[in-house]
């Protein structure tokens, strides 16, 4: 929790949550913050007026968000796993957790399926193979760089409102 919120701190971070946010409200008003860890990007994009839904797994980031939350008088909408979520977002967030999936396409997909009509779906990816990221599986190397591809396999298209800054990769459900 210290080594997120550290990075959540930083400067970089910073740059990124104001630029995803801009995307969040020109996009509409429903957002699921996917993997949203310490809850950072669900706080700024909660007190920027949007309707923010969060997941993130069971554990000590999950209660640490939850009492981000709470403390704040957010009302964020918490969920620990995908399939418990029926609603239609505007804007999906992703940050650098296809990489630690088991399926990351199952995801891919079901992301597609919750995405309104020309709704957004931001991604980001960590790096795989380094000793500084366990977590993120080798097995996903391929995936990982055929991500545009398999985007547009599943009717996913480049946005052409927002660059993709940041690395971001930002697509668009037709």
């Amino acid at each position: 929790i210290y080594c997120l919120s550290k990075w959540n701190s930083e400067e970089n971070y910073q740059q990124i949550m104001s630029y995803i946010t801009h995307i969040c409200k020109q996009s509409g008003n429903k957002v699921l913050d996917f993997g949203g860890g310490t809850g950072e990007l669900s706080i700024s994009l909660a007190t920027s007026g949007l309707n923010v839904d969060f997941i993130e797994v069971t554990g000590k980031t999950f209660a640490y968000a939850r009492w981000r939350f709470k403390k704040r008088y957010l009302d964020v909408n918490l969920y620990t796993a995908l399939p418990n979520i029926e609603a239609s977002y505007d804007t999906i967030v992703c940050l650098d957790v296809l990489e630690t999936l088991e399926n990351p396409m199952s995801f891919l997909n079901k992301f597609y399926k919750l995405l309104k009509p020309h709704g957004i779906l931001i991604l980001s990816l960590g790096k795989v193979g380094e000793k500084e990221h366990p977590m993120n599986l080798q097995s996903n190397i391929e995936f990982l760089s055929n991500l545009d591809d398999k985007c547009e396999q599943i009717g996913l298209q480049k946005c052409y409102l927002f660059q993709d800054r940041f690395h971001l990769k930002i697509k668009q459900k037709p």
